[in-house]
């Protein structure tokens, strides 16, 4: 489920991304799960938010002094960690383990699962609920359609030109993770998104998207809270503003080899 708990929690804060090259086309093929699946036998954690040919999208909950059954992830992924326990994360090998016990100081944090993950059991023997949002990689290195360019942001990019507002969380050669923040009646600067991806919304907000063309775009009301989740295109030059009066706050994964939209 979600990770070797007591290794990622403490590692995770000390990644640094560094993107690896991209595998041949020819090893590119798309991962498969089994039957013993987080989300066919444990679905009271695993909740499918979002799923295409490129990714899968869970939502992973475990609530306080609860124990998952026995299950696996096939495929590699990266976890946005919102909030932690204290909890034994069980294999047949050590199938009682002592339990982790998170920092006091924990933050939301991405960790990298760079593998699948066999056979195991996540038990929240602590007080609160375990919650992380699990992007799983159906084709990780290499992207299904072998003509795909590979893309280098540009100076518009939004670490550059809005970087008051995207704080780089986690990036790889399958991924980039942004924190999207906008405080209120607030209005970015020009940027663009080099590549397409999912946003989850943390906030959301009214907001009026500027582009080049468009000066004066009417306001657009946030999705409804039930939709956390949804798919984002790659963007040519625009601005959000925040007219609402609160902050919004999104995490945007990016996805470098995602199959591409076509009209």
């Amino acid at each position: 489920m979600y990770v070797r708990f007591i290794h990622l929690i403490f590692l995770a804060f000390a990644i640094t991304a560094k993107a690896a090259p991209d595998a041949p086309q020819t090893l590119c093929k798309i991962i498969e799960p089994d039957a013993t699946d987080g989300v066919s036998v444990a679905p009271s954690s695993h909740k499918v938010l979002f799923e295409n040919a490129d990714i899968r999208v869970l939502d992973v909950t475990v609530s306080a002094h609860t124990r998952e059954p026995w299950h696996t992830h096939a495929r590699p992924a990266v976890m946005y960690i919102m909030t932690v326990s204290s909890a034994k994360y069980m294999t047949p090998k050590d199938p009682n383990p002592e339990p982790s016990v998170p920092s006091a100081r924990f933050k939301p944090v991405v960790a990298h699962l760079d593998q699948a993950e066999a056979l195991h059991a996540v038990e929240n023997v602590g007080d609160s609920t375990f919650h992380a949002i699990r992007v799983e990689f159906k084709h990780p290195r290499c992207s299904l359609l072998p003509s795909q360019p590979v893309i280098v942001p540009g100076s518009s990019d939004a670490l550059l030109a809005a970087s008051d507002y995207h704080t780089l969380l986690f990036e790889n050669s399958d991924v980039r993770v942004l924190d999207v923040h906008l405080p209120p009646h607030t209005r970015e600067p020009m940027h663009t998104h080099p590549w397409p991806g999912v946003l989850y919304i943390l906030q959301g907000v009214p907001t009026r998207y500027y582009t080049p063309a468009v000066s004066d775009p009417p306001v657009q009301n946030p999705p409804p809270t039930s939709l956390q989740v949804i798919a984002v295109p790659a963007e040519g030059p625009h601005a959000l503003e925040n007219t609402g009066d609160i902050s919004a706050h999104a995490i945007r994964f990016e996805l470098k080899h995602a199959t591409p939209v076509l009209p």
